[in-house]
């Protein structure tokens, strides 16, 4: 049975990229995974496009699973599977919140270290890397919007993610490297209804009427997505009242009039429709 077991672990390894069997490689010779777990991986990895087998996979694995994937990101040095990893875990965290809130909310002794801590600091040593400074900040901004730690702890955290998105979100035209990751992760941040709050006390709010201006100037196709984004930021600000008016002060309405005249996607029409109601 042995050498079944061994037959069919070289096959779906076969499947696999470089990147991910690198990773499995690294679990098995760094001894962190034990083997349950290194095979719940290789599993995830061979179908990570197959949105619905990856939900099956995950639901009631999301403990087990964030166990794994956390041990991997504390234990690496490499930046390809550093990276790997954190792309992965990004990508699930988009599809199954309830994996987030493993690492928002964890079983006392679940982690090493602090999940949102940890990933602030991988924002911080990898600045220049956008393959591992991407996903660590949407995880960062993921964990934040469900964590209910102590406050005091958490908005330390949350002003660290708003100075780190800061410059991006300031920038004079749309041609930043990561805008549009930054943006993405700005989003996920303002799920949470307190991080409105900070958003506008950090002097932000404007930024975002100001960036929707130049994107619906541009109108390119490579900027319909970063349309989208920015509008669904205006939209979850609006549902604070004092962002609301900042918005508004700001000159936000004919620019999303403009957004929604000028609209190529059915998505970016929708968001803009979206905003404009809550402005009525």
């Amino acid at each position: 049975s042995n050498s079944f077991c061994t037959l069919l672990q070289s096959s779906v390894m076969s499947s696999l990229s470089q990147d991910a069997t690198d990773v499995l490689t690294v679990a098995r010779e760094l001894k962190i995974l034990d083997e349950g777990s290194i095979r719940m991986l290789q599993q995830l990895f061979t179908n990570r496009l197959d949105q619905e087998l990856v939900q099956q996979l995950v639901v009631g694995r999301e403990v087990a699973l964030a166990t794994a994937l956390f041990k991997l990101i504390a234990a690496t040095h490499a930046e390809g599977t550093l990276g790997y990893v954190l792309r992965f875990l990004a990508d699930l965290a988009q599809l199954c919140p309830t994996l987030v809130r493993e690492l928002a909310i964890p079983t006392a002794g679940t982690f090493s270290a602090e999940p949102a801590q940890t990933f602030a600091s991988i924002c911080d040593d990898h600045r220049q890397t956008p393959g591992i400074f991407n996903p660590a900040l949407f995880l960062l901004a993921a964990v934040l919007a469900q964590a209910n730690k102590a406050k005091a702890a958490r908005n330390e955290l949350a002003q660290k993610f708003l100075a780190t998105c800061s410059s991006a979100l300031g920038a004079a035209d749309l041609h930043v490297p990561g805008l549009e990751f930054s943006m993405h992760a700005v989003c996920e941040f303002l799920r949470c209804a307190e991080h409105r709050v900070l958003f506008r006390e950090a002097g932000l709010v404007g930024q975002i009427p100001r960036l929707l201006t130049l994107a619906v100037a541009d109108n390119a196709p490579s900027v319909v997505q970063l349309q989208y984004e920015i509008l669904l930021a205006a939209r979850l600000l609006s549902f604070d009242f004092e962002c609301l008016v900042e918005l508004h002060n700001a000159k936000a309405i004919p620019t999303v009039h403009r957004a929604l005249q000028k609209g190529t996607k059915e998505k970016v029409v929708r968001m803009a429709l979206y905003v404009l109601k809550n402005f009525a």
